[in-house]
Parts: structure tokens; C-alpha cells; sequence
């Protein structure tokens, strides 16, 4: 369970500056249209904070504001926002949105386009992180670790990672996935149904990650089973041909109308959803929340690792896709390094 790996030789996210997320366009506003974007650079707060106080300042509702994704709220992160011309010029034009807009965020740049983003839209996101050594990374003979550490990254930069969820999905004391199926199971009632959905869904992430470990455990991670959906995130198609290049095996996010191949891989999902307590007549019940059927690729992999060394800080550089975490390649990294030393 990588998820629950606890790092033995890294400590991830010490200062503000430890973790930076950009989002990356898949092309450049050309500098003339009818869409305002503004790539700006927040921290201590989440995108929702931003929104909500550009609203409140403007006279304008969510729905103006059209964004990629939401983003940490304790770390250094770099977006895009954008908003039709017509609707600012109603609200005092582009100058006074930057105005207001300066108040709570860095803005890095502007421009014009003819398209809004839209959730899901973009692709890849760059990292930027720094890894500081733990005491018992420091007692380690700094060539020593050094070494290690070069053996992993050479072995991560070539192969594929398991694209878990992460803990922030799933709350304080990992609560949420128990939340979820209690709702799911009808032995508690939330009023607030976007709360309840996004319960449910954390089960979801939680079961697709459960998936992952059985996966892993029965030696199919890196083998094709019959009866596997293929993805390709560039693209971003489905397939059920294995052999066409760029496209890797999905595992199901167990929601209402969950897309599925009766075969081999069909029986291991089930399988993983019998393990906790369901059956494939539970996922009806997702319908309930609005949470609908989903498949997510069950691998990462990096586009353009980049590493250098400050001392003993371990500086990482690296694009993943839309969705996947960061956290992942940082845990797995560390997680990799303990079975290098046999700890």
C-alpha cells in the first residue's frame, strides 16, 4: 500500500517553497480573442478562495470564472483563469479584475484567447520540489545516499509508477472512504449533498486504490490481463486494442455505470469490490449521489525528470498528467530507496 507508506529518508512539504505546481497549456493564447486569461500564482489558499473573493468583489458568480482544476491550498501553486470580455467589460474591464485579483494572488501573466479553459481540459501539470534528508538520511554516508538515490531515479525515470489516489482525498484520519459507505450502505444521512458526493466519490478513490495493491500483489501490475480497457492521456481515447502504443491499462472507479469487459480484468475488479463488502448491485446506489462510472490509468509515468543536488536537498523537476499526484512519485521514490537498503 504506497498510499500508507510512511518516507523514511525525505521529508516532502517542510516549507511553502518545497512544492510548486504549474499548469501547462497545451498551446499559448495567441494574444487576441474574446477570452481574458490570467496565469497567476497563489498560496495559503485554494482556488475556490480566489474565485469566491473575485465574485465578491466584481458582483459575479462562479460560473464566470473558468479554471483547469483546483489546486493546494498550503503550497506555491500557478494556474490559469479565464473570463469572457463581455463579462468583464460589464464589471469596470480587465484592469480592475487585475487590480482586485493582485489583492490575493502574484499574477505572472495575461493575455487573449478565443477559448475558455474548462475542467479536465489540460493535460500535464510541472512540478517543482524539494526533498529535505531525514536524520536517518543524514547518518548515511553522503556518497552513499547519493548513489542510491541515482539508482532509483535512473529505474523511475524509465519505468512506470502506480497512478494512486492521494491521502488528501480521503481526510483526517482517513475518514472519508468510511463516510462514503456508510452513505452508500444507508446507515447515515448527509444533508449537504455536495459533501455527500464527494464522500462517496473518496470511497471510490479509496476502492481504485485498493485495486492497485491487488493488482500489484497478484504480479499483473505490468502485464496486460484479458478483458483490460486502455487509456492514452494525450490523446485521451479509450481502446480495447493492448497493443497500440502510448495507450496503458485502466482500473474502474467504482461508481453507477461503470464501464466494464467481461473477462479476466472484469473478475480482478470484482474481486477487489467483494474484498470490502460490495457487489456490483452497490454501485447502483452511487446514482444516488450523482457519482457516475469512471476508469483511470492504473500507471504514471514522468515526462522530463530533472534532479539536482543542494547539499543533502534532493531537488526534483517533472511534468505529470492531469489528476496524478505528485505525492506519489515522492513516496514511491523513498519507498524504493528502503527496498534498495533492505530497510
Amino acid at each position: 500500500m504506497l498510499d500508507t507508506y510512511k518516507p523514511k529518508y525525505f521529508k516532502f512539504k517542510v516549507r511553502p517553497q518545497d512544492f510548486i505546481v504549474e499548469e501547462k497549456l497545451h498551446s499559448l493564447p495567441t494574444g487576441s480573442g474574446h477570452v481574458f486569461y490570467v496565469f497567476f500564482e497563489k498560496k495559503f489558499q485554494n482556488t475556490f478562495d480566489i474565485l469566491d473573493y473575485l465574485g465578491k468583489n466584481l458582483n459575479l458568480q462562479r460560473k464566470h470564472f473558468w479554471i483547469w482544476g483546483l489546486k493546494d491550498k498550503f503550497w506555491i501553486t500557478r494556474q490559469w483563469i479565464s473570463i469572457y470580455k463581455r463579462t468583464l467589460q460589464s464589471r469596470w474591464g480587465p484592469k480592475n479584475f487585475l487590480n482586485i485579483l493582485w489583492k490575493k494572488a502574484k499574477i505572472l501573466k495575461t493575455s487573449w484567447w478565443n477559448q475558455l479553459l474548462k475542467v479536465g481540459d489540460n493535460k500535464w501539470n510541472l512540478f517543482f520540489i524539494r526533498l529535505r534528508p531525514t536524520a536517518k538520511a543524514k547518518k548515511l554516508k553522503k556518497s552513499f545516499l547519493k548513489e542510491q538515490v541515482a539508482l532509483v531515479l535512473k529505474e523511475i525515470s524509465k519505468n512506470w509508477m502506480p497512478n494512486y489516489f492521494w491521502i488528501q482525498r480521503f481526510g483526517k484520519k482517513l475518514s472519508n472512504p468510511q463516510i462514503g459507505l456508510d452513505l452508500i450502505q444507508g446507515k447515515i444521512k448527509i444533508s449537504n449533498p455536495i459533501e455527500a458526493q464527494f464522500k462517496v466519490q473518496a470511497l471510490a478513490s479509496w476502492l481504485f486504490n485498493r485495486y492497485l495493491d491487488l493488482r500489484i500483489e497478484k504480479w499483473w501490475f505490468n502485464q496486460k490481463i484479458p478483458g483490460d480497457i486502455f487509456y492514452d492521456v494525450d490523446r485521451k481515447v479509450f481502446t480495447l486494442n493492448p497493443d497500440l502504443e502510448g495507450f496503458v491499462p485502466t482500473g474502474p472507479l467504482y461508481w453507477y455505470n461503470l464501464v466494464i469487459n467481461e473477462n479476466d480484468a472484469y473478475l480482478l475488479e470484482y474481486e477487489n469490490l467483494k474484498k470490502h463488502g460490495l457487489t456490483w448491485k452497490d454501485l447502483e446506489k452511487f446514482k444516488k449521489f450523482d457519482v457516475y462510472g469512471l476508469r483511470r490509468p492504473i500507471k504514471i509515468f514522468l515526462k522530463d525528470l530533472r534532479t539536482k543536488w543542494q547539499g543533502l536537498d534532493l531537488l526534483l523537476m517533472f511534468e505529470l498528467p492531469a489528476g496524478s499526484y505528485a505525492s506519489v512519485v515522492v513516496n514511491y521514490l523513498d519507498y524504493r530507496i528502503a527496498r534498495l537498503l533492505q530497510d
